[in-house]
């Protein structure tokens, strides 16, 4: 097939996913949000067993249905351990639900991909979830993890999201 020889308007699959927010916590609309390990949502934060799924489109509270879209958000860059254009390409960790650090602290949760950095803050590509019910991770976020990821890893994700009633049991 021939390249373009002229502009293409490219169609974006623009992902939202409604998930139930654990019990005793609240969403703020535009923090980062992400799965704990009983696949319910929660702000994002450095806690043992969270996976960064995307941005909350509205606020809410325990037992409500938080909206949540993946894609490429702008962050808040810390203030002790920030990115630079030199990390772009590099996995960034999450420093609480709005900032994003170079350095992993205690769990080390990675808040997805750096994609740029500006006045704007850290544009971070978060992890994808596709309608098929695979699990995508940008670049090379899962990649760069101190080790290599395990099918233990993906299979505890992947019961997590059916939990969660994002993608539907096999």
């Amino acid at each position: 097939m021939a390249n373009l020889t002229a502009p293409r308007n490219t169609p974006e699959y623009a992902d939202l996913s409604t998930l139930t927010v654990t019990a005793g916590g609240t969403i703020y609309a535009g923090g980062m949000v992400a799965l704990n390990g009983s696949g319910e949502a929660v702000a994002a934060a450095d806690s043992a067993g969270y996976k960064v799924i995307g941005r909350a489109e509205n606020t809410v509270a325990s037992g409500g249905l938080a909206k949540v879209r993946q894609g490429c958000f702008a962050w808040d860059n810390d203030a002790t351990s920030g990115c630079s254009a030199a990390d772009i390409g590099k996995p960034c960790y999450v420093k609480d639900d709005h900032t994003v650090a170079i350095a992993g602290t205690d769990n080390a949760v990675i808040a997805g991909t750096i994609k740029a950095v500006d006045a704007d803050g850290v544009h971070v590509s978060q992890l994808t979830i596709t309608a098929g019910g695979t699990i995508g991770a940008p670049s090379a976020a899962i990649d760069d993890l101190a080790g290599a990821p395990t099918s233990a890893n993906v299979n505890a994700i992947l019961a997590a999201l059916r939990k969660a009633g994002i993608i539907a049991n096999s």
